[in-house]
């Protein structure tokens, strides 16, 4: 299981690598220097959300589509399961469970956010507020998921590093 751990993770990096460096500063580019819907950590209103599409060039809105959208379908895949991954490596039943339950919300919500977004860069005028809040909650929501499986992991690691450490002391 660990080796399966560590290839995931090493996938997710290396994905991440090539959104951060590549795919999100060429959107941004094509934005005017706007960040993509998929980075804005807070969300975004209505009126942002306009800013971006109006913004975003023909060039920009096609590479978004395709190009950065299969990165960002590969990629929570691999995360999720590295995150899942680590949670049976962590804990016993009911962590890894939750940790389960956790990840798949956030795959969940990081896919929805993708299809809001794609049916918002696929409308003509792409001027849909209601769309735009829902997508920006999608986006709020996967921050707040990966945030809070960051956290119980690293506990995780922690409760089993000190869990170690305590016990060589008893020897």
């Amino acid at each position: 299981m660990r080796l399966w751990f560590w290839l995931c993770a090493l996938i997710s990096l290396v994905l991440l690598a090539l959104m951060s460096l590549w795919s999100f500063p060429f959107i941004a580019r094509e934005a005017g220097g706007l960040a993509a819907f998929d980075l804005r950590l807070f969300g975004y209103s209505a009126a942002q959300g306009q800013a971006f599409l109006a913004a975003l060039s023909e060039d920009g809105r096609t590479f978004y589509l395709n190009t950065q959208h299969r990165l960002d379908f590969v990629f929570p895949v691999f995360l999720t399961a590295s995150m899942m991954l680590a949670g049976a490596l962590l804990f016993r039943a009911l962590g890894s469970r939750c940790i389960q339950i956790l990840a798949l919300m956030y795959l969940s919500s990081d896919f929805l956010e993708n299809r809001t977004i794609a049916a918002m860069l696929r409308m003509p005028d792409g001027q849909d507020s209601a769309m735009i809040d829902m997508a920006s909650l999608w986006t709020m929501a996967k921050f707040s998921l990966i945030a809070i499986l960051l956290v119980c992991l690293a506990l995780g690691l922690f409760a089993r590093i000190w869990g170690a450490n305590w016990a060589k002391r008893q020897v």
